[in-house]
């Protein structure tokens, strides 16, 4: 697992400015420092093992075909290319950072960690204060797609609305981020070695820690 996967994520997150948000069919210029959204049209090499980009299938859901067309966030699109993907950037739009100084959630993140620090891992307390700092991540996403929720008051289920932090681009850059970062964490694992899961923030592999490649650049980001 990334240690910490979307609290450390969202320090990646400054002031957008969104009054200088412009289109761009430049895949160079979508690099894991940007904020950055597309609809790319891709294709791996034949002997990628693990492709990092992702189309939407309605009857499996998230799909990572070796070609095909679907949506990436910046972090996506730099991991693609590096790994030899020819990729074309059908419609792309990037948001600026206000500036590159004042991270919107360093605060948040930093008392998280040190709390969680404070107690035995696994710990009730421990994990409590885990659960509050994912929940940022996820009221970042809250009211974005269709679900329901039941409502004690009414006893009814209802569709949940937006948070107060609800931002639909601060929610997609830190999940392709994360994804982005296992993605690159997947392409260089040794060829005789196995995975045989994947989940947002994590993997199960035979291969030991010391052969898990974390040089590459959105290693060393995160």
């Amino acid at each position: 697992d990334l240690k910490g996967a979307y609290t450390t994520a969202l320090i990646s997150l400054f002031i957008p400015d969104y009054a200088r948000a412009y289109p761009c069919s430049d895949p160079l210029k979508y690099t894991s420092h940007t904020m950055g959204f597309a609809y790319v049209d891709f294709e791996f090499p034949s002997e990628t093992r693990f492709p990092c980009l992702v189309v939407r299938s309605d009857q499996y859901g998230l799909r990572f075909p070796l070609k095909g067309k679907g949506y990436a966030t910046a972090p996506e699109i730099e991991l693609a290319l590096s790994m030899g993907a020819k990729l074309a950037i059908e419609h792309g739009v990037i948001i600026p950072w206000l500036d590159n100084k004042t991270r919107i959630f360093e605060d948040f993140t930093r008392q998280i960690q040190t709390k969680r620090t404070a107690y035995p891992k696994k710990s009730l307390e421990e994990l409590i204060i885990k659960e509050i700092g994912n929940s940022l991540y996820g009221k970042c996403a809250q009211g974005l797609g269709e679900k329901t929720g039941f409502d004690v008051a009414s006893g009814l289920s209802k569709k949940i609305g937006p948070s107060a932090v609800t931002n639909p681009y601060m929610a997609a850059h830190t999940t392709g981020f994360i994804r982005a970062v296992i993605g690159e964490l997947l392409h260089k694992i040794p060829a005789h070695r196995t995975v045989v899961s994947v989940t947002t923030d994590g993997f199960l592999t035979d291969a030991p820690l010391e052969e898990l490649d974390q040089s590459g650049p959105l290693c060393q980001q995160y």
